[in-house]
């Protein structure tokens, strides 16, 4: 599935990240490792973590409200990535950052997560799944889906490419989704924010990050 294929689903986009930001990141990365297999997540200081969401919400139009989710890595090869609190799998799911219920979630606030690299992973969406808040009002957002995976109708999920440099931008709150990183060798570098955050428009000569993405320090320790 292609990015040109989404526009069935206006609430979600990829778009390329302003090489300044990626650039940010990895040059504090660069500057603060000192050896070492240690998480790439944990070599960077609040202050640049802090920076990277000031800028990256500003990209997104939100000057106020957005709360960073920090960094995460995942390794390749995963079909799914989200874990509960036990470190078990969920699979296919919502966000609840904004309450466990399914009144609004059509109105709540959206993410961004950017692939800070190396490798490439993908957003996993079920597009049929914004519907189903309007059919189960009263339930809490875990039962609403796994009724809806119950039923004996086919559910359509895509995977789109999310490359190094990059992130989406989606309504996480509203739509059945996770992420995965099969077919990937190298894992990746996310970070995530939520918040009023909307798409941004592309200068193409300002997001050429895939250079810088593809000599990563460190990166050998998650190959």
């Amino acid at each position: 599935m292609s990015i040109q294929d989404l526009p069935v689903i206006p609430e979600i986009a990829v778009m390329p990240v302003p090489n300044g930001i990626i650039e940010l990141f990895w040059t504090e990365q660069r500057r603060s490792v000192s050896g070492g297999t240690s998480d790439l997540s944990f070599r960077v200081g609040q202050e640049v973590r802090s920076q990277l969401a000031n800028e990256l919400a500003a990209l997104c139009g939100a000057t106020e409200g957005f709360r960073p989710l920090g960094f995460k890595f995942d390794a390749p090869g995963l079909l799914t990535v989200t874990v509960d609190e036990a470190g078990r799998r969920i699979g296919l799911h919502v966000d609840s950052w904004f309450g466990a219920g399914c009144t609004e979630r059509d109105h709540r606030p959206n993410r961004i997560s950017v692939n800070l690299g190396p490798g490439t992973r993908h957003l996993l969406v079920v597009p049929q799944s914004r519907a189903l808040w309007q059919a189960a009002p009263d339930k809490e957002a875990a039962e609403a889906v796994f009724d809806f995976f119950s039923t004996d109708s086919v559910r359509t999920c895509l995977a789109v490419a999310v490359p190094p440099g990059h992130a989406y931008v989606a309504s996480t709150e509203a739509y059945v989704h996770d992420a995965s990183t099969v077919g990937d060798d190298r894992g990746t570098l996310t970070f995530t924010l939520v918040g009023d955050l909307a798409p941004w428009s592309v200068n193409p000569s300002d997001w050429s990050a895939s250079e810088m993405i593809e000599n990563v320090p460190g990166d050998e320790s998650h190959g």
